[in-house]
């Protein structure tokens, strides 16, 4: 199974050159990395940019900048629970693991930039480029 999980602009540190681990940080209010399940996005809104942006506008930045992973890879003390998103998305799932190990396993699987995609205007995606994440930059 694959899971999606929405990356915001803000945290690409440029000083390091990559995102920061709190870009994969459990949350505080439930102890859960916020994610969905990629073929249930594909099947409900017909493309992953098309999916953020109907249920995950106001995490995302625009444009929205997204990771895809296995589940296989994920560390073995973890747990995946279906919980509902603030915008109802049923495809929506909290990994719940410690903050060491979700560090950990983003610093370990996440290579930037060749792990991560950014949607287009059209709700089509493509690798993201580090040209993509510099405040002069626009959408090609």
């Amino acid at each position: 199974m694959r899971f999606v999980r929405v990356i915001h602009q803000d945290h690409y540190d440029s000083r390091l050159g990559r995102f920061q681990s709190l870009a994969f940080r459990p949350s505080s209010s439930n102890g859960g990395v916020s994610v969905f399940e990629y073929d249930c996005a594909i099947a409900t809104s017909s493309k992953i940019c098309n999916h953020i942006n109907i249920f995950y506008p106001h995490v995302s930045g625009q444009p929205p900048i997204y990771w895809v992973f296995d589940a296989s890879a994920l560390p073995e003390d973890h747990d995946i629970e279906t919980s509902p998103s603030d915008r109802n998305d049923a495809c929506h799932r909290d990994i719940k693991l410690s903050k060491k190990l979700a560090e950990k396993f983003f610093k370990q699987h996440a290579s930037f930039p060749d792990s991560f995609r950014i949607c287009l205007t059209v709700g089509e995606s493509r690798e993201l480029s580090l040209d993509d994440l510099r405040p002069d930059s626009t959408q090609k």
